[in-house]
C-alpha cells in the first residue's frame, strides 16, 4: 500500500511524534510511505533515518511575489521550537490566507501526482485535509485537539473545516475526549469517528537506574540530591498551565520540591503577566527543548511528573513519563485523565495545585513503588505496532468505500 501522510507542523509537535512512529511501523510492515510537512531551515532535529528518506519538506522561509514567508502559520498562539515567526493563521489577511491555500494546493497536487498514493492520512482537521478533500482520493483525518483549539480560536477556519470533514472516510481521534469534541464542534456523526490513541517509543522511554549527581552535572542543575523532583515536558505556555505551576511554587517554599521543565518557549511573557510576589523561580529549572533521549534521562532522575494543563488532547508526554516509572499529577482535562496513573486534580487556583503536589510528593514508599509499577504497566499497553495495525484496517476500508462510490 502507498500511504501519503501530511502533517501541519514539523518535529517538536505531538502530531509529528505520531506520524514519525506510524511511518516507521508502516515501513517495517512493507508499505510505501511519504511524509509531507512544512519546516524551517533551523538546524535539523533528529528524525529516524528510515523515516527521513520518506520526508518531503516544504522549506521555510521562502520568497515569492516579493514577500518573505518565514514560517508556516501555527494553529494556536503556543510557542513552537521550529517556528521562526510564531504567527498563526488567524494573523493573516484574507489575501495571505488565500495565498497559503493556493500554495498548499500546488504542493499537495505535486505530492499526489508524484507519489500516487492509495490512501492519504491528514494530521489535523485544518488546511491540508481541506485541499485533499477536493482530489477525489480516499483520505482519513486525524484530530489531535490542537486543531479543535484552532477551530475555536480562528473563526474563518470553521466553515472550511466543517466542509472538509464531510468528505473524509473516517476521523481518528486521539482520545475519547477528542472524539466527543469533534462530534460537538463539527457536527460529525459519532459512527464516523474512531479513537486511535497515541503511543510512545518503547526503546527510549523505560525505567533506568541513573546517577542523579551525574545527570545534575550534565545539565548544570543546582538541585539538592535529596530533593523531590517533578519533571514537566511540553510547551511553556498557558495552555499547559505553566503559570499555575509558577504560582503554586509560592506555597511550596520550604518543601525541597524542585521542577525541571523541558519544552519550547519562554516563561518571560508569563512572568511579566504575574504579580511579582505571586511566584518564585528558586525551585524551577528550565532546560528548553530537548531530544527524546534527554527527556528520558530527566524522567529517570525524577520522582514524579506533572502536566497542569488547561486543555489536553491526549498527552504523549504523560505516557512517556509513566513509561519511565513516574506517577503523574495531571489536571482533570481532556484525554490524559483517561489513562494517567497518580493523582488527578481540578483545574483550579494555584493553592489547590500546590496541595496536590505536596500530597503526591509525600506518598509513602510502599504506595509509591506500587504507583510506579502501575504507571509502567499502563504505559506499556500503548504500542505503536498495534495502533498502526488498526490504522491499516481503516486504510483498507477507506479504499474499498471509495471504489464502491466510484462504481
Amino acid at each position: 500500500m502507498r500511504i501519503l501522510i501530511t502533517n501541519t507542523g514539523p518535529k517538536g509537535t505531538g502530531s509529528f511524534t505520531v506520524v514519525e512512529a506510524v511511518a516507521k511501523e508502516l515501513l517495517k510492515l512493507g508499505h510505501e510511505v511519504r511524509l509531507f510537512y512544512p519546516d524551517s531551515t533551523l538546524p535539523e532535529d533528529f528524525i529516524d533515518p528510515d523515516v527521513k528518506k520518506c520526508c518531503h519538506v516544504w522549506k521555510f522561509p521562502f520568497n515569492e511575489n516579493g514577500f518573505i514567508y518565514y514560517s508556516f502559520p501555527l494553529m494556536i498562539p503556543d510557542p513552537h521550537p521550529r517556528s521562526i515567526s510564531n504567527h498563526t493563521l488567524k494573523d493573516l489577511s484574507d489575501n495571505e490566507l488565500s495565498f497559503y491555500f493556493n500554495k498548499c494546493d500546488e504542493l499537495i497536487t505535486y505530492q499526489i501526482n508524484d507519489f500516487k498514493p492509495d490512501i492519504i492520512e491528514c494530521q489535523h482537521i485544518w488546511i491540508f485535509d481541506h485541499i485533499v478533500s477536493k482530489k477525489n482520493l480516499p483520505y482519513i483525518t486525524t484530530a489531535h485537539h490542537s486543531d479543535q483549539m484552532g477551530f475555536l480560536y480562528d473563526l474563518r477556519m470553521q466553515k472550511i473545516t466543517k466542509e472538509s470533514v464531510k468528505k473524509t472516510s473516517f476521523i481518528f481521534a486521539i482520545s475519547e475526549y477528542v472524539k466527543q469534541e469533534v462530534n460537538r464542534l463539527y457536527g460529525v456523526d459519532l459512527a464516523k469517528i474512531f479513537v486511535l490513541t497515541n503511543g510512545y517509543d518503547h526503546s527510549i522511554f523505560f525505567p533506568k537506574k541513573l546517577n542523579r549527581k551525574q545527570i545534575f552535572k550534565e545539565f548544570d542543575l543546582k538541585i539538592p540530591e535529596n530533593a523531590k523532583i517533578f519533571s514537566f515536558a511540553g510547551k511553556l505556555s498557558k495552555t499547559k498551565g505553566i503559570d499555575y505551576l509558577l504560582k503554586a511554587t509560592n506555597y511550596l517554599k520550604n518543601q525541597n520540591i524542585h521542577f525541571i521543565l523541558l519544552g519550547a518557549g519562554s516563561i518571560d511573557k508569563l512572568i511579566h503577566e504575574l504579580p511579582k510576589n505571586s511566584y518564585t523561580l528558586k525551585f524551577i529549572h528550565i532546560l528548553g527543548h530537548q531530544t527524546p533521549e534527554n527527556v528520558a534521562k530527566i524522567h529517570n532522575i525524577s520522582d514524579f511528573s506533572i502536566l497542569p494543563s488547561r486543555s489536553e488532547g491526549f498527552g504523549i508526554a504523560c505516557l512517556e513519563a509513566m513509561a519511565c516509572g513516574l506517577p503523574m499529577l495531571v489536571t482533570d482535562v481532556g484525554g490524559v485523565k483517561e489513562y494517567a496513573i497518580g493523582k488527578i486534580t481540578k483545574v483550579s487556583d494555584p493553592k489547590v495545585l500546590a496541595n496536590s503536589i505536596l500530597e503526591l510528593a509525600n506518598t509513602p514508599d510502599d504506595k509509591y513503588k506500587l504507583l510506579s509499577k502501575k504507571a509502567v504497566q499502563k504505559a506499556y499497553k500503548f504500542s505503536w505496532k498495534s495502533i498502526v495495525e488498526k490504522r491499516i484496517e481503516f486504510y483498507e476500508k477507506a479504499i474499498k468505500l471509495k471504489k464502491q462510490v466510484q462504481h
